[in-house]
């Protein structure tokens, strides 16, 4: 589950998106247990996009929380991933992105292209 429901922020090196999972039986039902290791993955490249820890225990009501932690690269798409134990990956309900600043656009360089046409 996504905490955060906003599901872009500006990648500035200070946004984050908040994730948990519970841990529950084969009938739903929420486990209850601390101490229960969580472990935590993305699929993006990890030196653009960083998770608070790879692994988080459980609290007293079963969940595992993590935080999803922007650089100042754009990435668009990003799934966030909790499993426990040997169990299958479950992803979370909704992908989130780090975008581009646009209150901060300014021109990068200006290069000439093409110095022969010029010279003519």
């Amino acid at each position: 589950m996504i905490a955060d429901r906003a599901v872009s922020f500006v990648a500035d090196e200070k946004s984050y998106f908040s994730f948990s999972a519970q841990l529950v039986d084969g009938n739903g039902n929420p486990i209850k247990k601390s101490g229960l290791v969580v472990n935590w993955t993305h699929n993006k490249d990890p030196q653009k996009i960083l998770l608070s820890a790879a692994t988080r225990p459980t609290d007293s009501n079963s969940i595992a929380s993590v935080e999803l932690i922007s650089t100042t690269n754009p990435v668009n798409q990003i799934r966030v991933s909790a499993n426990y134990a040997v169990t299958a990956s479950v992803e979370a309900d909704q992908k989130v992105n780090f975008i581009a600043e646009e209150g901060l656009i300014t021109i990068g360089t200006v290069e000439l292209n093409d110095l022969i046409s010029l010279l003519k």
